[in-house]
């Protein structure tokens, strides 16, 4: 069953005056919208839909078919930017299609484009939320509504299969509620990276990748300080009483059977250090596990720190056989936050650079989540970026640099670090005292030689 927030009735027949005058002005043939919500069991429940913009082309009075309608890549690439702000607990469950009875949703062309788009979302989901660790889900759901007086068909779809019709499912508006979920992480993490990979992104992902692997094996936490049952309700059933409307969890990383990297060889020339602190603000529908619960806060983690790291590294201008400094210091975005104003519990992230406001959180909202909120709504207090001399205290006294510059090849915070030169007293075998070893081994070698062959003689 697909289930709809009692509020979002009167936001859909707004999306349906805003497509029909589009229809009239640029003969578009229809509008995607994202469902945004969460899947419980065979249940779907959407808190919130944003609509996917339309591309600039629309406006070309000159144009075909195709310049007037979205393609499963554009709906896709869009879906991709949306999951980025999302709070762990909640995805993309599905797609709205909006259009008259010429291209509606009982149209193959159009469920194929809407399936292929769901498909690119669902992996990319998978890969945001998890590094493509845990197994896709490929069962989500489309909304169809032929305009201008329809009702709206709803339908369970396996994206994983090309050309799938999907079954038909009841669509129900309700009273639905959401609860938060809070918890704070701080953490320093080094791992050695494979020789030869420059690229940011990779890089991080690497790094992080066994720390994820630990995160979504844990299953010891505590839900307001109570050790619970995963499979118990977050929140009691009696109506009477519901218990709180948010909860703080924390989590024990269950470190065992972590390689033990100081009994090792390993080769490798690069190192990632990744200090994190920071919070996360989950939420879960109120019929939600406490299992559920707490793998919600797990994704949230991970989809913040992916996050943040792509949008760095997008930012980032890449200059081809560039010198590599001996140490770069990445900063990654700081989080803004905004409640759904229908479901307090439900908090978006946008992710700012250094001289971004308020104001540019605000616009980012308004386009991929069709939010409109006003600044002071935002906060952007919760988090702050560091100075040059906070991440000098960051590094440790061997490391440490004589000053910090900003690198001119970023448009983002990246910091590039300028070493002087180091000798540490733990690195006493370099290459000039291999070198003296080598002379010697040869000079012996030498001297070898000549007593036998003196002795033959």
């Amino acid at each position: 069953m697909i289930l709809l927030d009692k509020c979002l009735e009167f936001v859909l027949n707004s999306y349906i005056r805003e497509h029909c005058d589009k229809q009239r002005k640029y003969a578009i043939t229809g509008s995607a919208g994202f469902l945004i919500g969460s899947k419980i069991d065979e249940d779907f429940h959407v808190a919130h839909i944003a609509m996917c913009a339309h591309p600039d082309t629309i406006r070309d009075e000159s144009g075909d078919i195709h310049s007037k309608s979205v393609d499963a890549d554009w709906i896709a690439d869009t879906g991709s930017r949306v999951l980025r702000f999302l709070p762990g607990g909640t995805m993309i469950v599905g797609l709205l299609w909006l259009a008259d009875s010429k291209a509606s949703l009982q149209s193959a062309q159009v469920r194929d484009i809407l399936v292929r788009a769901l498909s690119q979302i669902a992996i990319r989901h998978n890969a945001l939320s998890s590094l493509s660790i845990k197994p896709i889900d490929n069962t989500l759901i489309l909304i169809g509504i032929e305009t201008p007086l329809g009702k709206p068909f709803g339908c369970i779809i396996d994206c994983s299969r090309r050309g799938a019709a999907g079954s038909q499912t009841k669509v129900s508006f309700s009273q639905l509620e959401w609860v938060r979920l809070e918890s704070s992480v701080a953490f320093r993490l080094s791992e050695p990276l494979t020789d030869g990979v420059w690229d940011f992104h990779k890089q991080f992902t690497s790094g992080i990748r066994e720390w994820a692997e630990c995160l979504l094996k844990t299953n010891l936490a505590l839900i307001n300080g109570l050790s619970r049952p995963r499979d118990e309700f977050l929140r009691p059933r009696d109506r009477k009483n519901r218990g709180p409307t948010a909860f703080d969890i924390e989590m024990f990383l269950n470190a065992e059977g972590k390689h033990d990297f100081g009994n090792q060889k390993i080769s490798s020339s690069c190192i990632i250090d990744l200090i994190v602190d920071t919070i996360a603000k989950a939420a879960v529908p109120s019929k939600a596990t406490v299992g559920q619960a707490i793998d919600a806060v797990k994704e949230h983690l991970i989809r913040s720190l992916c996050s943040r790291a792509e949008l760095h590294y997008e930012s980032t201008d890449v200059i081809e056989d560039e010198p590599k400094d001996r140490l770069a210091v990445h900063q990654l975005p700081r989080a803004a936050y905004v409640c759904l104003p229908s479901q307090r519990a439900i908090v978006f992230t946008d992710y700012l650079f250094e001289s971004d406001t308020a104001n540019d959180a605000q616009q980012s909202f308004a386009e991929f989540l069709s939010l409109k909120v006003s600044e002071d709504d935002i906060d952007i207090s919760s988090e702050r970026h560091l100075d040059g001399n906070d991440l000098l205290n960051m590094l440790s006294e061997d490391d440490r640099p004589s000053h910090v510059e900003r690198s001119s090849s970023s448009a983002s915070s990246l910091n590039s670090v300028v070493l002087p030169p180091i000798l540490k007293a733990g690195e006493m075998t370099s290459i000039n005292y291999y070198f003296l070893i080598a002379a010697l081994v040869a000079l012996l070698s030498f001297v070898a030689y000549f007593m036998m062959k003196t002795i033959s003689s």
